[in-house]
């Protein structure tokens, strides 16, 4: 199912829900409410009633036939989550023996991407009441927990989804007819239809383990929920620390049991919100970036944040407004994201390395006197996000890929540059595009195969995986603009996974699939913060569910497998033999930067979704391998 997730649509979805009453309790994506104390007096718009959700609660009685029921069924469980109400909206669609036996998952909501949903059999029972069976076929994307992140299935479990349903009609009370379900599933299910209609996605925030930068753990809150409710419920998932997904690669420069002090609200000026913690924020070892982390965590919600301990302003020292009260931006580049943004991208033609936009120059280290005779007989390249390095994937003499590592000596802006040659190698026959970490001219490169580590010295060792981790052949790689994620293609397959550093060492956490269903994977790219772009054939679904057809193109999917898009909907069939995405600023909220595609031999850019020649060019030039600082 294509249905993309515009975070640029937060602040306008936010802003149906401002001025929500404070009651004793606040509901989070899905299972127990969260107890949520009693705001003090005069708390600005934290007092006002909650507004109601935007749309009517799916209904049965409204469906036009057994696919449409089953697809409103899948949507009911999302449209409020608290434990009675939800049992309510999608009991509703069972028979009353079904509804007897319909126990709600404890563990979650199961997400299931839908792309076919049939009919099979229709007829009628022995007391000649139509009945039909309903196909359901899609992939499994994970379980939706408490605190808002979805945990995707096991390794070892298949990521295919199938469910059959057994219909039947009933009479309503009105008079009229309604097909119910009457083999009520195992699961408390819902698409990712309803996930991206009836929840917001945004992320919450935790630190490098150089406490330099800020890395967002994808998480969900329902749109039902008040936003006083949203700040506290954030700020408590910030608390807990990250996803157990995320975990190996972070920290929480929070110190542990460190509890907030009442709601998450906002002054009587409605201008400034209070976080009010205990005592235990006072050991914090870097103070700034756990700032940083309440600031880009609150950031869509607030625009001024005041800190607090045990009642008391904080001052965090280092934040540019002073004192204790200051503005989230004022903290914008501890997230890698905002400085790649808008970055310029760049491709090879003729085996060099040239500029994608006609007025746009060579970086310092691909200009240097240095990198001349480098700059030549190029396969691949890449840079680091401030373009201080570069990596080369250049034809040697016997036509052999050979990489080469090269650093600007001083800033990026410098015309000197030093090159080394990567040993350990060997004979390779195939050298991938290498993804180098941010500000550093360490880089992680596709070899035969194999996922390498290369260093500026020219070292290079093998990158271990979480034993478990499925197997195959690396062709892709692309680290996150944290450096803390990577994305790869491994065995034909699309994974994300925690990239975790200890010392100057670098291994691969635990793999989550994405897009498990898409073949002919070629290159993989960051867009945003928490989403990718590649190129693959996969399936397009309808709103409906109804159309299966699979398609070729460039996509871009959320890290968590929960939102995709079709980026290349209306340019034929094609996928592109390379993709390379510039991100966007997160404070921004742009679907996806700009996106340069290489196809037969082109260089293409995407504007919307159509195909256009790079800007300045009259004519796609001849091109290869385009790429971005990441």
């Amino acid at each position: 199912m294509s249905s993309p997730r515009r975070r640029g649509m937060l602040g306008a979805a936010l802003a149906g829900l401002l001025g929500v009453t404070l009651t004793a309790c606040g509901v989070p994506s899905s299972g127990p409410p969260v107890v949520v104390k009693s705001a003090p007096v005069g708390s600005g718009d934290d007092n006002v009633p909650q507004a109601p959700h935007r749309d009517p609660p799916p209904d049965p009685a409204t469906a036009s036939g057994p696919t449409d029921l089953v697809n409103q069924f899948y949507g009911a469980a999302g449209y409020d989550p608290s434990a009675d109400q939800l049992r309510a909206n999608v009991s509703q669609f069972f028979s009353a023996d079904a509804r007897g036996r319909w126990h709600q998952d404890p563990a979650g909501l199961t997400v299931v991407r839908i792309n076919t949903n049939t009919v099979t059999a229709q007829g009628k029972d022995k007391h000649g009441r139509p009945i039909a069976t309903v196909q359901v076929r899609g992939e499994l994307v994970g379980t939706l927990t408490n605190d808002g992140s979805v945990e995707a299935p096991g390794p070892h479990t298949s990521r295919q989804y199938r469910q059959e349903f057994r219909l039947a009609q009933w009479p309503t009370g009105t008079g009229g007819k309604e097909w119910l379900i009457t083999n009520p599933p195992d699961h408390t299910l819902i698409s990712t239809e309803a996930m991206i209609a009836d929840y917001t996605a945004t992320p919450v925030y935790f630190a490098s383990p150089d406490h330099e930068s800020l890395v967002p753990d994808l998480r969900y809150v329902s749109k039902t929920i008040a936003p006083v409710k949203e700040r506290t419920i954030l700020v408590d998932w910030l608390l807990d620390g990250p996803s157990r997904w995320l975990a190996p690669a972070v920290v929480n420069d929070i110190p542990d049991g460190t509890k907030r002090r009442g709601n998450v609200v906002a002054q009587s000026d409605k201008d400034v919100v209070v976080v009010d913690l205990t005592s235990e924020a006072v050991g914090a070892k870097h103070l700034l970036t756990m700032a940083a982390q309440l600031a880009w965590t609150l950031r869509a919600r607030v625009s001024r944040l005041q800190l607090r301990v045990e009642g008391r302003p904080f001052p965090v020292p280092g934040i540019r407004d002073g004192g204790s009260t200051f503005d989230t931006g004022s903290l914008r580049t501890f997230n890698p994201g905002t400085l790649a943004a808008n970055s310029g991208g760049y491709y090879v033609s003729h085996g060099s390395v040239i500029p994608a936009a006609s007025k746009q120059w060579l970086p310092g280290v691909l200009s240097a006197p240095a990198t001349r005779g480098l700059n030549s007989h190029v396969q691949r390249a890449a840079l680091n996000v401030d373009s201080s390095a570069t990596a080369l994937v250049r034809s040697d003499d016997d036509g052999r890929p050979a990489l080469w590592i090269g650093h600007a000596i001083g800033d990026a802006k410098s015309s000197d540059a030093r090159f080394v040659r990567a040993d350990g190698l060997g004979d390779a026959t195939e050298i991938g595009r290498p993804s180098l970490l941010p500000h550093s001219s360490t880089a992680l490169v596709p070899v035969d195969g194999s996922l390498r580590m290369a260093t500026g010295t020219g070292h290079t060792e093998k990158v271990p995986f979480v034993p478990g981790s499925p197997g195959g052949e690396v062709t892709a790689v692309a680290v996150s603009p944290d450096g803390c994620r990577v994305a790869l293609v491994r065995g034909g397959q699309l994974y994300v996974a925690p990239l975790i550093q200890q010392d100057s060492a670098l291994s691969i956490g635990r793999m989550r699939t994405v897009a498990s269903s898409f073949t002919d994977l070629s290159e993989v790219s960051w867009t945003q913060d928490d989403d990718i772009a590649f190129g693959g054939r996969g399936s397009v679904g309808a709103p409906s569910g109804q159309s299966g057809a699979m398609r070729g193109g460039a996509w871009q999917f959320s890290l968590d497998d929960v939102s995709s898009d079709l980026l290349t909907g209306t340019s034929g069939d094609r996928v592109p033999e390379f993709v390379a995405s510039g991100t966007t600023d997160p404070a921004r909220g742009a679907a996806h930067g700009i996106i340069l595609l290489a196809i037969n031999g082109k260089l293409w850019q995407l504007t919307g979704n159509e195909l256009a020649p790079p800007a300045g060019a009259a004519e796609p030039p001849p091109g290869t391998a385009p790429f971005f600082p990441n």
